[in-house]
Order: C-alpha cells, then sequence, then structure tokens
C-alpha cells in the first residue's frame, strides 16, 4: 500500500542517524534547510491467503418445458490469513473474527423454462471468535457456532415484457448464533436477526 510521505518530519527526530527518509532534507553550508524531497512509500500491507473454489452445472430438462434447465453451483472459501499492518508495527491477523470466517460457502440451485424460474441458496458461516488474537480465555464466550441461511424465489414471466417476483429469505427462520455482537455481528448476521421476509417485484419492458 503507497502512501505518500513528508520528510519534514523526521528533521529533528531522534533515530535521525539511521532513518531511511533523513537523507531526503538537505541543508546548505549554515546547516539550514535546503530542500525537501518528497515521495511514496510502502508504508502498509494487506495480506491474504486461502482456497477459494467454485464447481457449477447445467444440464437441459426439455421434459420440464421448452428451454428448460436445471443448474447447481457451489463457491467455497478457505480463509487462512488475513492481516493488516500500518507503518513498522506487527501485522494484526483477522483470519477466523465474526465476518471473517475461516470456513464460507453458497450453494445454489436453480430452475428455468420461459415461464418461470425457481432459485434456492444455502449462505453458509462457519464458527468464528470474537477476536483470534485474544487469549482464550480472555472472555467466556469467546466464539459462535456456524450457521446457515436458507433463501429462495420464484420469478413469472406473465409475458414478453412483464415479469413478477416473489423472493422469502432466511426462509427457515434460522436464528443467528448466539451471543454474536453488534458491528460485524450485526453486518453478518443480518438475515438471522432480521427473520424471515418476503419481497415482492415487478418490472416491465416498454
Amino acid at each position: 500500500m503507497l502512501a505518500q510521505y513528508v520528510t519534514f518530519s523526521k528533521y529533528d527526530a531522534t533515530d535521525f542517524a539511521t532513518n531511511r527518509f533523513c537523507n531526503q532534507v538537505q541543508r546548505d553550508s549554515q546547516d539550514q534547510l535546503s530542500f525537501i524531497q518528497t515521495g511514496y512509500a510502502n508504508q502498509a500491507e494487506l495480506r491474504y491467503k486461502g482456497i477459494l473454489a467454485n464447481v457449477s452445472y447445467t444440464f437441459d430438462t426439455p421434459f420440464l418445458g421448452p428451454d428448460s434447465q436445471i443448474s447447481f453451483g457451489a463457491d467455497y472459501q478457505y480463509l487462512d490469513t488475513l492481516s493488516t499492518r500500518a507503518g513498522e508495527g506487527a501485522a494484526t491477523n483477522t483470519a477466523g473474527n465474526i465476518g471473517l470466517s475461516q470456513h464460507k460457502a453458497l450453494a445454489k440451485f436453480n430452475l428455468s423454462n420461459k415461464v418461470f424460474s425457481a432459485l434456492v441458496s444455502a449462505s453458509y458461516f462457519g464458527k468464528a471468535k470474537y477476536d483470534v488474537n485474544e487469549a482464550p480465555n480472555f472472555c467466556t464466550p469467546n466464539s459462535v457456532g456456524d450457521v446457515v441461511f436458507v433463501n429462495t424465489s420464484l420469478a413469472f414471466n406473465v409475458n414478453d415484457r412483464f415479469q413478477f417476483r416473489f423472493v422469502v429469505d432466511n426462509l427457515f427462520d434460522t436464528r443467528p448464533p448466539s451471543p454474536s455482537p453488534i458491528g460485524g455481528g450485526t453486518i453478518t448476521y443480518f438475515r438471522g436477526i432480521l427473520g424471515r421476509y418476503f419481497r415482492v417485484g415487478a418490472s416491465a419492458s416498454f
């Protein structure tokens, strides 16, 4: 991560003899500042290490209507490392925290033809901790369990120009793992906090 630096702040630094920015400050014969060079330096980092996998399969189903298809798909992520560092401090790893579960997956099943389409999806969030950098006995409890949220939707093509949609999020009214904190927990487990809810929509083209 590049950040612009101004070396004037290092002019009176106690580590001026070894500080790599001090040679950017030039003085005249009277030891007065004559030139200060600015520029860019790599002052921070973000590291990701993990595994991403995807599989999908689609096949025609003419026995279910013209242009009918069924498709399956799944996405999986194993998050080994997600660390950040700013300045010269140590990197902080957050992989495994709430919102950054080491195991996440999304599976989809879709059936479609000219008249309608149906979709069922399941989102999996693995176990997570409040803070992976704290000692296990820092707080009790210090983690939450895994959870799956299932969503479904139906879309009907009334004609070539009008479509009607019906969506059910969190089909089984699954509750979030407890006790999940606010902040990251609210964002990650929003479907569980809100509970089962319905949406309808329509679109028209002219």
